[in-house]
């Protein structure tokens, strides 16, 4: 594959991740502000029930990441192989912001389930 090619691939992974990130962070907003504005009308198998299809996508998202970065470290390689310079971008910061993205997504969703149970145990008192 030529520069122009192997270029757009890692851009299009790029977008694919940014549009995993975007739809995390929503989904986790939305679960928040359904549980916070929920009150006493939310009941054990709704905590249960929302808080199992929450986790499920967001182990969804995260293993959607994951497979992303996988790619683009097989794009970047392909370059390599071919014989093309990397990619211009700093492999130091780009695996400090992939880690810490990773890291936010695992305790956002532990923390969101965490509140989850939260609030209903405190409109349940």
């Amino acid at each position: 594959m030529e520069t122009t090619g192997l270029w757009e691939v890692h851009m299009e992974l790029v977008h694919a991740i940014g549009n995993v990130w975007d739809i995390w962070l929503a989904t986790t907003f939305a679960v928040i502000v359904a549980f916070h504005l929920g009150g006493e009308a939310i009941n054990r198998m709704l905590v249960w029930v929302g808080s199992a299809l929450y986790l499920s996508v967001s182990l969804v998202g995260i293993a959607r990441y994951l497979m992303y970065l996988t790619q683009m470290g097989g794009v970047r390689e392909e370059g390599i192989a071919a014989g093309l310079a990397p990619f211009p971008t700093s492999v130091g910061l780009g695996s400090f912001v992939a880690i810490l993205t990773l890291a936010t997504m695992v305790a956002g969703t532990a923390a969101t389930i965490a509140f989850a149970f939260y609030r209903f145990r405190q409109s349940a008192n």
